[in-house]
């Protein structure tokens, strides 16, 4: 199979697609923060094969780092690669509290200016939300299909260790405009860690994938209909979830 862009993968009125996982709360934080984005680099290279050049940098306040310095932008990050920058702090990431880390890929040689990923990890604390996140934009990663796409996906969430998690299309969010969010989101690929407190229904629409730690649905269209028709299923004997935050 030839390899396409991933976004070529999914149903266009899915729109923007992303992988997000939740980390749980500080307490269940990474003490390896730096080991975690390393291992996340070499399964980002390995699902899309092109030499790949990231820059990401920690943006901490005082409580962490002793001053009060704010870490680059993503435009200023961008600027340095154009400049001809490599792998520039990828691997001096602190393992302490109060993280955000960013990190945006290009491509080396002459297409320097295609990004084919975007991450981000970040305290729950620091972020102000409930719990720690990663969180991967990836629509312009050259793959090799659906199960590349997969595979990958099941690495990180080996990698990371989330409480839930998956691929989502934030149109389904945008089909409910005005009304409070669907909790838990259910998605293209859904996971919940065993002590999650959820269950994935067996259906025709989904293959359930078991991790070390959980499972995941798995769908075998990936498209709005079977988002949302999935999503009742998993409401249905999820007692009335997902439901309005």
């Amino acid at each position: 199979m030839a390899e396409i862009y991933s976004a070529a993968l999914f149903d266009s009125a899915l729109d923007d697609i992303d992988l997000d996982l939740q980390l749980g709360g500080r307490e269940a934080g990474p003490p390896d923060i730096a080991a975690r984005i390393l291992a996340t680099l070499e399964i980002l290279e390995r699902l899309d094969p092109r030499p790949m050049e990231w820059v990401g940098i920690p943006r901490s306040g005082g409580a962490t780092l002793g001053h009060e310095k704010v870490g680059r932008t993503i435009e200023e990050l961008g600027t340095l690669v154009m400049a001809g920058a490599r792998k520039d702090d990828a691997e001096r990431f602190h393992p302490s509290w109060g993280y955000f880390v960013q990190l945006i890929s290009f491509l080396k040689g002459s297409d320097r200016a295609v990004s084919p990923f975007h991450a981000k990890v970040s305290d729950g604390a620091h972020g102000g939300f409930s719990s720690d996140s990663f969180s991967l934009t990836f629509a312009n990663a050259l793959v090799s299909g659906r199960e590349a796409v997969v595979s990958s996906f099941s690495a990180l969430i080996e990698v990371w260790q989330p409480t839930r998690g998956g691929v989502f299309g934030y149109e389904v969010s945008r089909l409910h405009r005005g009304e409070p969010a669907w909790y838990p989101p259910v998605g293209v690929l859904t996971y919940f860690a065993e002590d999650s407190g959820y269950v994935l229904p067996e259906n025709p629409l989904v293959e359930l994938r078991r991790l070390r730690s959980g499972v995941m649905a798995i769908l075998n269209d990936w498209t709005l209909e079977a988002v949302l028709t999935y999503g009742e299923a998993f409401k249905a004997i999820n007692n009335g979830l997902p439901r309005s935050r």
